[in-house]
């Protein structure tokens, strides 16, 4: 699932990327942003809702981290330095190995980043698209508590 936002004055300039997959119960998220004043944002998160329907996992304020930063219990965020499993920095690193050979890149003559011809296309009219699958449900949540992006659902 992906939702990619160009800006308005530019389809090939990217605002925001969002990779999500869901694996054995848990929604795996890659985000790269725009956070404000130039400055782009990144996160990455393992999260699920338990069955009170509070959202719980981990997450880190880089796109492709070495440990969790925080964790989430009861949809509530603390400072918790953690490893990352094996299973889950297969999962991460595949992810961002997608996202930069099928969506964004940085391109060092404009010093920002850029959305992939095949997208950005699809980019002009919107300034947004979503694979078919997207569902903001997990992202709705962390977009309003958990990062620095500007974009929130």
């Amino acid at each position: 699932m992906h939702y990619i936002k160009c800006f308005r004055d530019n389809p090939k300039s990217l605002h925001t990327f969002i990779l999500m997959k869901k694996m054995n119960n848990w929604t795996y998220i890659v985000a790269i942003g725009y956070g404000g004043g130039g400055a782009f944002e990144e996160f990455c998160g393992k999260v699920k809702f338990n069955e009170n329907n509070e959202i719980e996992g981990h997450y880190s304020l880089i796109y492709n981290p070495d440990e969790w930063e925080f964790s989430i219990t009861n949809s509530i965020s603390e400072n918790e330095y953690s490893d990352i499993n094996s299973e889950d920095k297969f999962i991460i690193e595949g992810m961002n190995t997608e996202v930069w050979n099928d969506y964004i890149f940085w391109d060092e003559d404009e010093n920002d980043y850029r959305i992939n011809k095949k997208y950005a296309i699809k980019l002009k009219s919107n300034h947004y698209f979503t694979s078919i699958d997207w569902n903001n449900s997990p992202v709705e949540i962390i977009s309003r508590s958990f990062w620095g992006l500007s974009l929130t659902f």
